[in-house]
């Protein structure tokens, strides 16, 4: 079935409920979840929701959850609703201010997460008025713990606002997200006459013995019947390993075949965030266009109006596992630099490039302990003063802030 430009094989009954479900949240809103394994298609899925609602006239609004920003505090709710940041204007004062409170853009006391909840569910309120509003989250379990917590929160009290949520989770992963009576959609892999379709719409010169190999190799994982047979045309691995590690080789080969300065720009974007404000922070000059359009050739990445993206969490994954402890240490610390201007960020990345106990350091990730507290992200506030504590040469100050954390807990607002 084709939607859009996203073509799908095997996957008209979910579509079918998607559509279904989109039609129906533009009138009266509702939550989804979409769960299955690394390369089952829920991306894909996403995609196609969001292009069939953009048809229907809904307002899109989309994130995803990053393995190496899970702790920072928001980040998710932040790249969600930072497009109606002009339509806070319209929510009530406490509303406004605990939502700018929450999300960094004012000094405040940290609202608890009921509070920030209503408030973001009055924002998305304000803006249904105009057109009906699908959210879209996807790689949900890598998502930030504080807004996951709000995100579920207000997932489950969208009926009768005009207001969609569509979310997918990699199954097995763990989660702050309450989805507890909510909507859910099991991905399972393809049927063997999908699986064949698909496989054959790909490699149509592939031998039936071929065909079969690496039908039995992929196990319905559509992702894998796509990739495999390239990966293999000069050279089959001994063995059936699993679909996650054959993959993961798989990138490796392509990621190892690019220029050193394709590489060192995936490595950026890896550890900066798969999200078009985080990609932004690598520089974009003729020599860096040239490396990610490399990358797009050999499949690792594409490139669309929202920006680049890595076509696969394994991918972000394999860049960063096969750089080693040094190219890491400089990425960050360039990173840092990028994000001069968002001094939460500015800290961790310094973190991450310091290899030694350092001060300056420390008071950055202390600081920004205390915005994430303020926030009303108390665990996020304590995971950064402990790693503050990490980085402090002086055994009173390390004493210090590994005891604050104690006495924060006892004084967070109820969550």
């Amino acid at each position: 079935m084709i939607v859009g430009s996203v073509h799908l094989i095997g996957r008209d009954r979910e579509l079918a409920e998607l559509n279904a479900f989109t039609t129906g949240a533009g009138v009266g809103g509702g939550a989804m979840l979409i769960v299955g394994d690394a390369g089952i298609g829920k991306t894909v899925l996403l995609t196609a929701a969001a292009e069939s609602a953009v048809t229907a006239g809904l307002r899109v609004l989309r994130c995803a959850g990053v393995e190496f920003e899970a702790e920072v505090g928001y980040a998710g709710l932040h790249q969600l609703l930072y497009p109606l940041l002009d339509d806070m204007d319209r929510l009530s004062g406490p509303q406004r201010r605990a939502l700018e409170a929450g999300l960094g853009l004012r000094d405040g006391s940290a609202p608890d997460r009921l509070t920030l909840s209503n408030a973001v569910r009055a924002l998305l309120i304000c803006a249904a008025i105009d057109r009906s509003v699908l959210l879209i989250v996807d790689d949900l379990h890598w998502m930030d713990r504080a807004s996951a917590q709000v995100l579920g929160m207000v997932a489950r009290r969208l009926h009768g606002i005009r207001v969609g949520f569509i979310a997918a989770a990699r199954t097995g992963e763990d989660s702050d997200f309450e989805s507890e009576g909510m909507r859910e959609i099991e991905l399972a892999p393809l049927d063997d006459d999908a699986a064949t379709a698909l496989l054959t719409e790909h490699f149509p010169q592939l031998s039936t013995r071929t065909r079969r190999r690496y039908l039995a190799e992929a196990q319905g994982n559509p992702l894998a019947l796509v990739e495999l047979p390239g990966a293999h045309s000069t050279h089959r691995a001994p063995g059936v390993t699993r679909v996650g590690r054959r993959l993961h080789t798989l990138f490796a080969r392509r990621i190892e075949s690019l220029p050193a300065e394709s590489r060192r720009q995936l490595l950026l974007a890896a550890l900066a965030g798969d999200e078009p404000g985080a990609m932004a922070a690598v520089p974009v000059g003729t020599q860096q266009i040239e490396g990610l359009e490399a990358a797009e050739q050999l499949g690792l990445v594409r490139i669309d109006i929202g920006g680049p993206r890595f076509r696969h969490p394994l991918v972000c994954a394999a860049v960063v596992e096969l750089a080693t402890h040094q190219q890491r240490r400089r990425a960050h610390r360039e990173l840092a630099e990028q994000f001069s201007a968002d001094p939460d960020r500015r800290a961790w990345h310094l973190s991450h490039a310091a290899d030694e106990p350092d001060e300056h350091v420390a008071e950055l990730l202390e600081h920004a302990a205390t915005r994430a507290q303020r926030r009303g992200d108390p665990v996020g506030a304590i995971g950064l003063l402990l790693r503050a504590a990490e980085f402090s040469p002086r055994s009173d100050d390390r004493n210090r802030r590994r005891w604050s954390p104690r006495i924060w807990a006892r004084t967070s607002p109820a969550t």
